[in-house]
């Protein structure tokens, strides 16, 4: 769904509202390119029909309708980036329903009224005001039902010529009714006018008008005569313009070869209609009949897309094109076709038409491509790696006829800009400004064993100073740039600083005591601690007299933590982009200790330890961030610290440890490192050298930075915080890189945001830029395979894909995508991924499958060995391949033989039953075939069948199978949910016995196995479900034991064998309402080293989510209670009674209609129990809402759980769950 409008307030441009049943997204169409003014918005709810309300004096609001029953205006608010509710309205009850007037929306273009219709017989009207003393906020008035005769409506449309609002509506009359055709004749449309009389507050449906043939499309004209608005109609074969009084009424042909019209837009500009081959026509309509009377009409072909279901001309100049399958696209008009002449647009047509019935690919004439939004709606296959984060799912390119995937990754990109080898064992590196108000960085110091290096970087050069600013004989503890412009280089033998500009004269210089040496040390811009060999630290400050140039001042006295342990990290406890003084030194210990040291001059605790906490191992490096120490354990361990302030604190003491939370993040000792500021958003992800992007980039408008502290270990990971939330996500590095060692942040004109320096684990020095870190509000970054020979041209080319993809299977590192002719031509194909740039390999890049459309596929490994694809197509017929790989990497497919099942060729009435569903199971193809489990083996000439098991008797049609080990396999059916069979071996006789089947008609679409005993899986309504197996059918069977001997320890003995399909029946363990058709379920294990498995799904309307368990009982009741104390903030909100707290929660515009406060007034327990109630699901997304809501709602909400907590508790504990599991 999309709509158009000024939005926005004080703003001249054009925005455009995309939803799917779920979400709402805003964007700024107005320069040619895709620019989010909003994240993806959660409605909770189903978004039924949406359109634009016009603003009289305002901005444009747009309406949404959707199952909670409640017609919604929503208002963009720029401060927050949100939008926001403004007036709503009970209509219907709550739920899609055919009779409810929540199915088609349409403003008049006044913005008077809005009109809404039922998909059958309802319709009403509502009337928009202001109410002026609440600062004129909108108002939607009461509900006028207009009179309708029973029918099912097929469109709507706002006229924009009528003396009084005025709607269009499209119908097809039922039998029975007082005006249709009560079963009688050929089967018409009826196009009717409803208009409001504003001064009688009615609504009147008049100048109704019956066409023979079946109508399908709708749309208003504008540019008619003043009173009488026109419309235009499309039917099978040609269009129809006709108004509202009948006194036109004109019938054009549709030119070529097109059929429907499937989509269209008019403004007085230009009107165009979209058939249902992607061919774009020109419609043009006289304002007034010529000399003879003859209102001159005309329909053109213009241009060619993909077929599209919704667009939009903007007054930019720009068309918005929905696409019913791929990327929606934002074209710029290059010309409006005035000066093509008629019969040469016609000729061209028919000669296209003749030469290529379907066209790959299409030159645009008067369009050019500006911008393009990629999106996954609809997602029909994807394969998930745990390995590297990523989900790998089939795109439709507009610009590309091939094979186009899509990597969706959580991790965060790495791009590198220069990499050059390094002398050995690089140890630490810093990047140095050379001065405080310097913009970029300059100098480049390397720490090597026993020797320092100084670089210097200029003009997009790296050159090695000789001689530096430090004596190069000795390594580097610590390097920084000093207040006065002053570097300072810690040793293990002496602390120098000198002048940060060349000559780079000796400022002052420090020794330790004889017998001692340094062995750590931390800055700020003013401040130095330097810890010692025998346990204390000496603290410096910078004076700040100008004379003395921001020399060192020792204190008097220096910190001893009182222990023989020797000092492992240090770190300076402050906010290192606000330049202020450290409050405290964060000091950790050979005794697995972390404390705090005071380091405030007048606080009573100066140079001493004020809080500690003990860690789980020595920790090798420690990193601060506002209100929080990280540590780097030697076990492998990640360690984050909570600091918090007493209530009777002095403000001059160090807060004191209240938490941590610890992550593993691989064998190796994790070594941290601080960047202060890195933009977490509107950075780009490609790289680029181009001189016009550089411009771009430095016009843009300052961005919010965080604190990000990168983690060394096995792999590269990250840390960064925003919105309250916390992430932990790996960093994705290119190849030959290996792993960071160090990192530290560089500003340069190259990289003027999130530059980086780093060594890595190769031994080079690499400079680089951070892309866009993952956010709750955009968790993937995607990447799109493209063919670089289509790249020059493809703003100007149109491609129409022959292919759509069916599956997409793992084999190792590839992947095998299987694809299905689009038109009625009967043929597929299967291409092997690459698995670095999930492209097709070369030679060949396409294997034919000649024999039908792959109705099921699946990848077995034979006990002949090697991998083998095998293919059913329409028929019953399976096609093995043998995917042999050669010693370049690359595959050679080749076709062994077709096997035709036998009921595919038997009874009559049976020929031709489809199998849609295959598995590898013992090395041997398992097959759906009609109404049995057929397990094959691979033979020379055919598959051979080894034996065959019975379904249910109840078995309408598979539609997957999971198989767990070697002896259980579930079959989800087309209506009869899951059954559960077991291998049996007993008699000799090896079948399929079923043990367990479901109680619950559901119409499975996905399944897999959780464990053993348990399936997760996913029906045609939405909803996501585990099942289970009961306890007493989990004993093992021999050989000797046979089914009638199952029969015997079935649950219920009192139904006999013939009455029940199974002995045992399924017990329901967790019930969710999606809102999505789950396509693909897989079970992931270890993300990102958490230790458990995640369950993760993909929705038809591209949703990609993922079930985490929860292990502990305390978290489970954690959740639930914020969950449920969620859900009744609205409740909570009406208790207050504190008269601050009135007054904040008074100035929200709009109450809650039912339930919880959401965007559309939906109830949250009855939307996802939709269909059954929720069993044993927390919603996620839900309880991420607790961080969007203002200071009070939370602690309302906090208060209202059932064992009241904080709001930091509540964020700690979903932050955890985040950094751990996703």
């Amino acid at each position: 769904m999309a709509a158009t409008g000024k939005f926005v307030s004080d703003s001249p441009a054009t925005q455009l509202a995309l939803a799917t049943e779920t979400h709402i997204r805003l964007f700024d169409v107005s320069q040619g390119e895709f620019r989010p003014l909003t994240p993806r918005l959660p409605v909770q709810a189903t978004i039924t029909a949406m359109c634009s309300v016009p603003g009289a004096r305002s901005a444009d609001r747009l309406l949404v309708l959707s199952d909670s029953g409640n017609p919604t205006l929503l208002e963009y608010t720029p401060s927050t980036g949100q939008l926001a509710a403004v007036a709503a309205e009970p209509l219907c009850r709550s739920g899609v329903r055919r009779a409810s007037p929540q199915q088609f929306a349409a403003a008049d273009p006044s913005g008077a009224c809005v009109f809404l219709t039922a998909a059958q017989t309802a319709a009403c009207m509502y009337q928009l005001g202001s109410d002026s003393s609440n600062n004129n906020t909108p108002t939607l008035g009461s509900p006028i039902d207009a009179p309708r005769p029973e029918c099912v409506t097929l469109a709507l449309a706002a006229c924009s010529d009528a003396a009084y609002p005025t709607f269009a509506t499209l119908e097809l009359e039922l039998a029975g009714s007082d005006t249709g055709n009560n079963g009688h004749g050929p089967r018409g449309s009826t196009l009717a006018f409803y208009t409001l009389e504003p001064n009688l507050h009615t609504v009147v449906r008049s100048h109704t008008r019956h066409f023979h043939g079946e109508a399908s499309f709708l749309v208003a004209l504008p540019g008619g005569v003043p009173g009488n608005p026109r419309v235009a109609l499309g039917f099978p074969g040609h269009v129809v313009v006709t108004d509202m009084q009948g006194e036109l009424t004109i019938e054009l042909p549709l030119p070529g070869r097109s059929d429907v019209v499937v989509a269209g837009a008019a403004t007085p500009r230009i009107t165009l209609l979209q058939t249902a081959d992607g061919q774009l026509l020109k419609l043009v309509v006289g304002a007034a009949p010529d000399a003879r009377g003859i209102t001159p009409a005309s329909l053109r072909p213009f241009d060619m897309l993909q077929v599209c279901t919704a667009l939009h001309i903007l007054p930019s100049g720009h068309l918005a094109a929905v696409p019913e399958w791929g990327d929606v696209q934002l074209l710029q008009f290059e010309s409006l076709g005035e000066d093509q002449d008629e019969s040469e647009s016609e000729s061209n047509s028919d000669s296209s038409a003749a030469n290529a019935a379907e066209p790959q690919t299409h030159t645009l004439t008067h369009l050019a491509r500006t911008g393009t939004l990629p999106t996954l709606n609809p997602l029909t296959a994807a394969r998930f790696d745990a390995t590297t984060l990523s989900v790998l799912c089939p795109a439709v390119q507009p610009h590309s006829t091939t094979p186009a995937t899509r990597t969706l990754r959580s991790t965060v990109p790495f791009h590198t800009v220069v990499a050059s080898p390094l002398p050995p064992s690089p140890q630490r590196l810093w990047a140095l400004r050379a001065s405080t108000s310097a913009p970029h960085h300059s100098l480049l110091v390397l720490a090597f064993p026993r020797a320092t290096k100084t670089l210097a970087m200029a003009d997009d050069a790296i050159t090695e100073l000789a001689p530096g600013p430090f004596p190069g004989g000795e390594t580097t503890l610590h390097c920084a740039l000093l207040q006065g412009d002053t570097l300072v280089q810690v040793t293990p033998g002496r602390v120098t600083q000198v002048q940060a500009a060349a000559p780079y004269a000796a400022v002052s210089e420090w020794l330790p005591p004889a017998g001692v040496r340094c062995v750590c040390a931390a800055s700020t811009p003013t401040q130095l601690a330097v810890a010692l060999s025998n346990g204390t630290v000496a603290y410096f400050i910078a004076d700040a007299g100008a004379a003395a140039h921001g020399a060192l001042l020792e204190a008097a006295a220096r910190a001893d933590l009182g222990g023989s342990a020797p000092i492992t990290a240090l770190a300076m406890g402050g906010d290192a982009k606000a330049g202020v003084p450290a409050l405290f030194l964060a000091v950790a210990t050979g005794d697995k200790l972390l404390s705090t040291v005071a380091l405030h001059p007048d606080s009573a605790s100066f140079l001493e330890r004020t809080s500690y906490q003990r860690l789980g191992d020595v920790a090798v490096d420690v990193v601060c961030v506002p209100g929080e120490v990280h540590c780097g354990l030697r076990n492998g361990v990640y360690a984050r610290s909570t600091l918090a302030r007493g209530p009777e604190s002095s403000p001059l003491d160090p807060p004191v440890f209240v938490d941590v939370t610890n992550r593993y993040l691989g064998g190796r000792p994790v070594s941290l490192s601080l960047l202060p500021g890195v933009a977490l958003e509107n950075v780009h992800d490609s790289d680029s050298d181009s001189e016009e992007e550089d411009e771009d980039e430095e016009d843009e408008a300052p961005v919010e930075t965080h604190p990000c502290v990168v983690a060394h270990s096995e792999e590269t990971w990250t840390w960064y915080a925003s919105g309250g939330r916390e992430y932990l996500r790996q960093v994705s590095l290119p190849e030959g890189i290996g792993a960071l060692l160090r990192a530290a942040e560089v500003h340069t004109a190259p990289l003027p945001a999130n530059g980086c320096v780093a060594l890595s684990r190769t031994g080079q020095l690499v400079i680089g830029r951070f892309g866009r870190f993952p956010l709750a509000s955009a968790w993937f970054a995607q990447q799109d395979s493209t063919d670089a020979s289509e790249d020059e041209d493809e703003d100007e080319t149109v491609a129409f894909p022959q292919y759509r993809t069916k599956c997409m299977l793992p084999m190792g590192e590839h992947t095998v995508m299987v694809e299905n002719h689009i038109g009625k031509t009967h043929a597929s194909r299967f291409s092997i991924l690459s698995p670095v740039q999930n492209e097709p390999l070369p030679q060949p890049q396409h294997t034919p499958i000649p024999f039908g459309k792959c109705t099921a596929a699946t990848l077995v490994e034979f006990s002949s060995g090697g991998s083998h694809l095998v293919v059913a197509t329409g028929g019953g017929t399976l096609h093995t391949y043998a995917l042999g790989a050669r010693a370049d990497g690359t595959f050679a497919p080749r076709l062994l033989h077709s096997t035709e099942t036998n009921e595919a060729k038997g009874q009559a009435g049976q020929a031709g039953s489809s199998i849609s569903a295959l598995a590898s199971f013992r090395g041997m193809l398992l097959a759906s075939v009609h109404r049995s489990l057929v397990l094959f083996a691979l033979g020379k000439k055919q598959l051979l069948r080894r034996f065959a098991a019975p379904l249910a008797p109840s078995a309408a049609h598979v539609t997957c199978l999971a198989v767990r080990g070697d002896a259980l396999v579930a079959a989800g059916d087309l209506r009869e949910s899951v059954t559960v069979y077991r291998h049996s071996q007993a008699e000799g006789d090896p079948t399929f016995f079923p043990v367990a089947c479901d109680s619950v008609s559901r119409h499975v679409t996905a399944l897999a196995f959780l464990d053993d005993w348990t399936l997760a899986g996913g029906d045609r309504a939405g909803n996501v479900w585990c099942l289970r197996v009961p306890p007493a059918a989990h004993a093992p069977l021999g050989e000797a034991d046979s089914p009638a001997q199952l029969w015997r320890r079935r649950e219920d003995k009192r139904l006999g064998g013939n009455l029940m399909e199974a002995p045992f029946r399924l017990e329901l363990a967790n019930h969710f309402y999606l809102n999505d058709i789950v396509t693909s379920l897989a079970v992931v294990r270890d993300v990102q080293r958490s230790g458990r498995e995640l369950l993760v799904y993909t929705g038809l309307q591209g949703s990609i989510g993922v079930l985490v368990p929860v292990l502990s009982s305390g978290e489970a009741r954690l959740l639930r209670g914020l969950e449920g104390a969620v859900e009744r903030l609205e409740e909570s909100a009406d208790a207050v009674t504190a008269p601050e707290d009135v007054t904040v929660l008074a100035s929200r515009k709009v109450p809650a209609v039912e339930g919880r406060y959401t965007l559309v007034g939906r109830d949250h327990s009855s939307y996802r129990g939709y269909y059954a109630p929720v069993r044993n699901v927390i919603d996620g997304d839900l309880c991420e809402t607790f961080f969007d809501l203002p200071p009070l709602e939370q602690r309302l909400v906090c208060a209202a759980m059932p064992k009241a907590t904080t709001p930091e508790a509540v964020r700690s504990a979903l932050n955890l769950i985040r950094i751990d599991n996703m």
